[in-house]
């Protein structure tokens, strides 16, 4: 599961750095620079971790909030 949120995080990462190159900045319709960002989470229902999909949507949104996190550090490091 780490993987895959690891992969997910690359991923945004490029997409952060292919924008900024490709328009130098991110722009709103009157000019000015919004700040873009995404965080996911996802989980697959598991009977050993989950009683009920209630359970699989919170494990999804604390990876949700992990991957958050990941994200604002790495840009606090650019």
């Amino acid at each position: 599961m780490r993987a895959q949120s690891l992969l997910i995080h690359r991923i945004l990462l490029d997409f952060i750095r292919l924008n900024r190159e490709d328009t130098g900045k991110e722009l709103d319709r009157k000019g000015f620079v919004v700040p873009v960002g995404v965080a996911v989470g996802y989980a697959v229902f598991n009977p050993e971790y989950d009683a009920t999909l209630e359970d699989t949507v919170k494990r999804a949104d604390v990876l949700m909030y992990q991957n958050k996190q990941d994200i604002k550090r790495v840009i606090e490091r650019a």
